[in-house]
């Protein structure tokens, strides 16, 4: 059984999915992950530039979708595909130092008291830029790296005074006591961590830059329906998030945080 699952989900990812996949082939621990591609609707072929790769290896699975899926739905399917301990998501546009993965799989086998671990995350403007270099601890500064490809680097704050950051790793095991991600087009990923932050889950943040977060106007958190509506704006107003609110709050009473 693999160590860690890997979700990577497809909407018109063609630009994006070779460079994503040879960045996941190069991690120190690829041979202990199972690599994830939830395919919604194949629309730019991107099956056909993934064959190749799910061929060779074993350890790199699809799920394809014809109809249009939610992606946290997405990602309930993924889960439950693999068994692995570990679970983490990760954008396809965005790169990941090759040490990432290990990293924080050795985090959580040495803090067992942490639920969600992230590291320090830098924005890139360039598609499917690659990571070089050492790795920087982050600063309220430029990091050498940042200075050389004119990016930001921005100190990642450590939840919940800052999110969880595009690719936090996390343990299997918290599905099991509160469920998996809700039926939601943007911020499932929020609600579910403010889920376990209610029940005093811990979250860490490593203080190294190891993520290359590509800034694009296209992405899932700034993307528009037809109307003009932000995806995160529609869900907040959804039967959904209404009914989470309540039972956080609920939550938040039984653990005496009201009012913080």
């Amino acid at each position: 059984m693999k160590k860690i699952t890997v979700l990577v989900s497809l909407y018109k990812a063609s630009r994006f999915l070779t460079a994503k996949l040879e960045n996941l082939l190069k991690q120190t621990y690829f041979n202990k992950c199972n690599i994830v591609l939830l395919n919604c609707q194949n629309l730019e072929n991107e099956s056909l530039i993934y064959a190749e790769y799910t061929k060779k290896y074993k350890n790199i699975i699809s799920k394809d979708y014809v109809k249009f899926v939610k992606l946290y739905p997405s990602w309930n399917d993924g889960i439950k595909m693999t068994k692995s301990e570990y679970i983490m998501n990760s954008n396809v546009d965005d790169m990941l130092h090759p040490e990432y993965i290990e990293t924080c799989c050795k985090h959580l086998d040495n803090n067992l008291e942490t639920g969600c671990v992230a590291t320090q995350v830098v924005t890139t403007y360039r598609p499917c830029q690659e990571y070089f270099g050492t790795i920087a601890p982050a600063t309220d500064k430029k990091s050498k790296f940042a200075e050389l490809w004119d990016i930001n680097s921005r100190l990642h704050i450590q939840y919940p005074r800052g999110t969880m950051g595009p690719c936090p790793m996390w343990r299997r095991s918290l599905h099991d006591d509160y469920g998996y991600f809700g039926d939601f087009l943007s911020i499932g990923d929020a609600v579910m961590w403010e889920i376990w932050n209610s029940n005093k889950i811990k979250f860490d943040v490593i203080n190294k830059e190891m993520v290359l977060y590509y800034h694009s106007q296209s992405s899932l958190e700034r993307r528009t329906n037809k109307n003009g509506k932000r995806y995160n704006e529609i869900d907040k107003k959804s039967k959904e998030y209404k009914q989470h609110k309540i039972r956080r709050s609920q939550m938040d009473v039984k653990n005496g945080d009201q009012g913080q």
